[in-house]
């Protein structure tokens, strides 16, 4: 057979084939479309923002309260925060979320910026509009160390930085108008022109010399409590920094440490040697008279007497010896709503000890002059 026979035959057998698929019946089977792979997407209403303003550093959490947030939304998605005056941006991360708290982390190498961000939550389930408030996120420099505080106490506002020790570029941030009594302040610095968040909150007491007065509370050996600004001000309790310096068992003095006065306010107090330590106005009735020096003292023909009338003598050569106490009972009267009761030794009043109430054991409260 020749080659233009062979070639015929196939071209005639190639235009058979194709005659007879056009005639098969279109197929049943049915693709699915892309479509139906695709899991549909659920619209929700923008979140609300409450916290227009954070201060945060680069590496740390940011916490953005506001409504409308999803519980355990996925974590790592990401928001955008913008800055147009340096045209700089960066994404933070999703690491928790409550119905009405985001909480996100910066990442470190972020330039120092107010950052903003309009909220959108978006998942392959669901997504919402773009919050109607925008977030403003300050990055500054993280906040420094409190410094070691060396005083408690500033009697004029040029000590206030010199109660703190090392200072070096820190500088202070007073939570409120200078006051006497106690104030509180922070510290920050500043990196290219940013000042950094604040530290820790330190406290101290500013007391003028000019509006300040001790006040003495006799009770026991430890009269010193508390320094009064003045009638109408509440009392300052210094006690726990009080400083006290005994130079014998009836003479202290007791002051505050400032940067420039390390005596300020001095108060020297001298008690009395011999004196009344309790009065019992309830049954049985009793005084103790307390000698707290270090020698004897002779009180012989001394009385004891209330308010009436002398109630007890004491005998011819009585000693009352350095530390001891004696006690006097069996001739007293003494009144439950108040009394006076007095030690005189011949025409020189020893001690006195009046009261107005007495306490849950019937002891005297002691009324201070």
């Amino acid at each position: 057979m020749s080659n233009k026979k062979i070639i015929l035959l196939i071209v005639i057998s190639f235009i058979t084939l194709a005659r007879a698929e056009t005639q098969l019946p279109p197929s049943t089977h049915k693709t699915r479309s892309n479509s139906s792979l695709q899991p549909s997407t659920k619209k929700i209403p923008a979140p609300k923002i409450s916290t227009p303003e954070i201060y945060a550093s680069p590496g740390s959490t940011i916490n953005i309260q506001g409504q409308g947030f999803i519980k355990n939304f996925p974590q790592g998605h990401i928001l955008r925060f913008s800055s147009p005056e340096n045209n700089l941006s960066f994404r933070g991360r999703i690491i928790s979320s409550t119905s009405n708290l985001l909480t996100l982390e910066a990442p470190l190498g972020i330039g120092f910026g107010d950052y903003s961000s309009r909220i959108r939550l978006k998942s392959r389930y669901l997504k919402s509009d773009l919050s109607a408030e925008s977030v403003t996120l300050k990055l500054r420099p993280p906040a420094p160390q409190k410094p070691q505080q060396i005083f408690q106490v500033a009697s004029d506002p040029l000590e206030i930085p010199e109660l703190f020790k090392n200072l070096n570029k820190l500088e202070i941030n007073q939570a409120d108008n200078l006051k006497p009594g106690i104030n509180t302040l922070k510290f920050s610095y500043r990196v290219n022109g940013f000042l950094s968040l604040p530290s820790e909150t330190l406290s101290f007491f500013y007391l003028p010399r000019e509006s300040t007065k001790p006040e003495l509370e006799i009770a026991s050996t430890l009269p010193l409590r508390s320094y009064a600004l003045n009638t109408r001000e509440p009392k300052q309790d210094v006690s726990d920094i009080t400083q006290i310096q005994i130079d014998s068992p009836l003479v202290s003095h007791y002051y505050l440490s400032s940067p420039r006065n390390p005596n300020y306010l001095l108060t020297t107090i001298s008690l009395k040697p011999v004196y009344i330590s309790a009065v019992k106005a309830t049954t049985p009735e009793y005084v103790l008279i307390k000698n707290r020096d270090t020698k004897n003292y002779d009180l012989s023909t001394c009385t004891l007497a209330d308010d009436l009338k002398v109630r007890y003598v004491f005998g011819n050569n009585f000693i009352l010896k350095a530390g001891d106490e004696f006690r006097i009972e069996g001739t007293l009267s003494l009144n439950d709503d108040g009394d006076t009761v007095t030690v005189t030794c011949p025409n020189l009043l020893i001690d006195k000890f009046a009261y107005k109430n007495i306490d849950s054991l019937g002891f005297g409260i002691l009324t201070l002059p």
